[in-house]
């Protein structure tokens, strides 16, 4: 809770006002300034206003939402303010901008709307509610800047000297492309089997917190979390020999394991040897439902003896990979003694079986979109190369991505795959501008850099900055998707003018 209430009431407002002060330098004009960023910052208002109304509740998911809607409108605001600086009307830069905008929507709205065939109920919410302000909110940037049109100076637009010097003045050579695609890929494969997956909530507080040790040394010297729980289904009467198969499951469970277990014989167990000093359950059935019945109401109604026979395993918490080894081992050892027909089951386990496989649907997600938007570039352009052109300018960043992630000992979390989408729609949105640009003005190199290049550079050089800023939060998964996504989005920047161009045009300057 404090975390949050940090990002809430700190971080946020920091990273809004990195990205006024950045905007604020590069286009020189506070007034400027303001109302491109007012265009991202109403759609987060927006956007937030929405989840009110509709969820009435935010969730660590449905939260990425409006800040997805800051990147995509503050991009679009860019584009079209630069427009409008080159043309001197709003109308002529909405004629010259109207396609790829609405391509960049259309497409991004078809590749969020495809999550709701997600078996996950806060997965399928994310996409219906990001497709749906996809629209509204671009609509509504169009119409603020419409509004604003009237106030913004359409004299010619300089930027300071240092922006000028590092904006890209030419594409790489189809060698280089070769070179740096071929790299990232290997990089890409080698490293992404290595990366962590943290699904492990005790891991997300910073080390000198202390949080997770002193956690799991509660777990030691207490009580163990409830991470399992093993319903197994009664083969006939729980007679005695019933009884003492169970125990011999939880005996090699403990010991293999270094875990404790909650059941009716472990209990029983403790009463009989507080009765009769036998650290063992009593030999007649008679004996062991006596004893039982001087366990407390509330735990005789959590453990049955009719019925299921009910295991709790308790133990400290565990990241996913070391979780699900325990799962298969617990399986192992039950089937080994007979016992085949159980349910695995327990609040712990869906959470993590949960966030596993929002992690993969997540994933799926992106190539799916990406896949969607691809075709439709097709169709619109009418070249079967802007396919794999399109795919293959888009995905080489991802690969990359998996590289840095190593590199910098980065996580999959729930935060961190968040920023594939984000990213896929700001990079997919630059994309479409620089495909319609070097299609209508390839002989026009001054109006291209102005209205292509240079807000994709900015934006992305804004953000990128921004969301780097994330890095200083102690909230592994807030600082992790800070790190990723300001990369993520240089990384796609760097391809879309750097090496995308160069499939349409042939001189490299």
């Amino acid at each position: 809770d404090q975390y949050s209430k940090d990002i809430q009431e700190s971080l946020f407002p920091l990273l809004f006002l990195v990205v006024f002060t950045l905007l604020w330098i590069f286009l020189k004009k506070i007034k400027d300034a303001l109302i491109v960023f007012f265009s991202g910052l109403l759609s987060t208002s927006l956007s937030l206003s929405l989840i009110k109304v509709i969820f009435t509740h935010n969730n660590l998911v449905i939260s990425i939402v409006p800040l997805l809607m800051f990147v995509i409108n503050l991009s679009l605001a860019l584009h079209l303010f630069h427009t409008i600086k080159e043309l001197k009307s709003f109308k002529l830069a909405l004629r010259e901008k109207c396609r790829p905008i609405i391509l960049m929507v259309l497409t991004t709205f078809i590749g969020f709307i495809s999550l709701i065939s997600s078996d996950l109920e806060v997965i399928r919410s994310f996409g219906m509610l990001t497709a749906a302000l996809m629209l509204i909110t671009s609509l509504f940037t169009v119409f603020y800047l419409y509004a604003c049109s009237l106030f913004i100076d359409t004299s010619t637009l300089t930027h300071p000297k240092a922006l000028e010097s590092l904006l890209p003045r030419r594409v790489l050579k189809i060698k280089e492309i070769t070179m740096i695609s071929i790299l990232s890929l290997i990089i890409g494969f080698l490293s992404f089997p290595s990366i962590n997956i943290i699904t492990d909530a005790t891991q997300y507080f910073p080390k000198k917190s202390k949080i997770r040790e002193n956690i799991i040394d509660v777990t030691k010297d207490v009580s163990g979390v409830p991470i399992l729980e093993v319903l197994i289904e009664n083969q006939g009467d729980q007679n005695i020999d019933f009884l003492n198969k169970i125990l011999k499951v939880e005996t090699k469970l403990i010991n293999n394991q270094k875990i404790s277990l909650l059941s009716n014989n472990q209990l029983i167990k403790k009463i009989n040897m507080t009765y009769s000093k036998v650290d063992n359950i009593p030999q007649m059935r008679l004996a062991y439902l006596s004893l039982r019945s001087r366990l407390p109401s509330n735990l005789q109604e959590s453990y049955p003896i009719e019925n299921r026979y009910r295991i709790t395993l308790l133990g400290s918490p565990l990241n996913v990979e070391a979780y699900e080894d325990l799962v298969q081992e617990v399986k192992k050892v039950l089937f080994e003694y007979g016992f085949t027909e159980i349910k695995i089951d327990g609040l712990y386990y869906h959470l993590m079986t949960a966030q596993k496989k929002m992690i993969e649907t997540l994933f799926k997600s992106f190539l799916l979109s990406l896949f969607v938007i691809s075709t439709v570039a097709v169709l619109y352009f009418k070249k079967l190369r802007v396919f794999w052109v399109f795919f293959i300018v888009n995905i080489i960043p991802v690969c990359l991505s998996f590289g840095l992630f190593k590199l910098l000992s980065l996580s999959f979390n729930i935060a961190t795959v968040m920023t594939y989408s984000i990213s896929l729609g700001l990079i997919v949105d630059g994309s479409f501008h620089v495909l319609h640009g070097i299609h209508h003005h390839s002989h026009k190199s001054e109006f291209y850099r102005e209205t292509v290049s240079k807000p994709i550079f900015i934006g992305s050089l804004i953000l990128s900055l921004a969301f780097m800023g994330f890095a200083l939060n102690g909230f592994l998964p807030i600082r992790q998707f800070g790190i990723s996504l300001g990369l993520i989005i240089f990384i796609g920047m760097f391809f879309d003018l750097m090496i995308l161009p160069r499939f349409f045009i042939k001189k490299t300057n």
